[in-house]
């Protein structure tokens, strides 16, 4: 020790302060030290490294990114932190990152499981290297169009509205433009089906919380319905929403369950003028509609 001279001195390190200290004379010798242990333990026998500092490696972001960042908790430190920052963060993988956030709101927004958020992210980082996003094209248009794909080939559709009511600054037109562009650019086996009516059943019945007997009677109307070419041309949506209204005003003898137009208008998005017309359709060709 430097201040009481001690040959042997006692000196200990305060892992919390990050300082070296003479036990003997309370000398603080090194003030910042770095600690160079493991983040954590690894209990597992395979022999991948685990002591490492940052965040998890992203597969979608460049292999050269790096994620670990100077301090900048005095002026000594604050130009390293520039540099670093400049240095390790490549324009690309920022737009990356702040487009995933955007993906994550909009998918806790919608109560979406991280399977539908991790296809979309794929989806996103296909379209930025295949389409310039920079030019002509908001990303947000294309994280939201992302969503929306996911959803349908993860078989949790959304309909565009919903997706847009959790989207910021996004037009119907742009995210439809995006959606177009999006299915351009991957091979037929990897383009989204097209959603059956009865994808949104479940959570029509479930937000207008109707019983399991209705949805159960709306998916095989909706089936049915699809077999003999009913309603060809309207949205899956307005098919489903005109199902589940036929079902409780002709198929259930308990006149307790009331539904009204508006109400499913609200849960669906669906205009009432659209959903009375599903309707009138399925009432005109109810023999044929005969549920066993």
């Amino acid at each position: 020790c430097p201040a009481c001279r001690q040959e042997n001195s006692d000196i200990i390190e305060d892992m919390a302060r990050g300082e070296l200290i003479c036990r003997d004379c309370g000398f603080i010798l090194e003030e910042r030290t770095i600690s160079e242990d493991a983040e954590w333990r690894s209990f597992d026998d395979d022999d991948i490294d685990r002591s490492r500092v940052g965040a998890a490696t992203n597969p979608l972001l460049l292999e050269d990114e790096l994620f670990s960042f100077v301090s900048r908790s005095n002026y000594s430190s604050s130009s390293l932190y520039s540099q670093q920052r400049i240095q390790t963060s490549s324009a690309v993988n920022k737009n990356l990152i702040t487009s995933f956030e955007l993906i994550k709101n909009m998918a806790d927004r919608l109560c979406l499981p991280e399977t539908v958020m991790n296809r979309a992210n794929e989806i996103f980082s296909h379209v930025n290297k295949t389409i310039r996003t920079n030019k002509g094209r908001s990303p947000n248009g294309y994280a939201s169009a992302s969503l929306y794909l996911s959803c349908r080939t993860q078989g949790m559709p959304r309909t565009i509205g919903e997706v847009l009511s959790v989207s910021d600054r996004v037009s119907k037109k742009d995210i439809g433009r995006c959606i177009n562009n999006i299915t351009k650019s991957f091979s037929t086996t990897a383009s989204p089906q097209a959603v059956a009516p009865d994808a949104f059943i479940t959570r029509i019945c479930a937000n207008l919380e109707l019983s399991h007997e209705i949805r159960r009677l709306s998916e095989r109307v909706s089936i049915k319905s699809a077999e003999l070419s009913l309603n060809e041309g309207r949205k899956p949506i307005s098919v489903a929403a005109g199902c589940v209204y036929y079902v409780v005003n002709q198929l259930i003898s308990d006149k307790s369950v009331r539904l009204s137009l508006q109400s499913v208008s609200d849960v669906t998005g669906v205009s009432t003028t659209t959903v009375s017309n599903v309707y009138k359709e399925l009432v005109a060709n109810q023999s044929s509609l005969t549920i066993a």
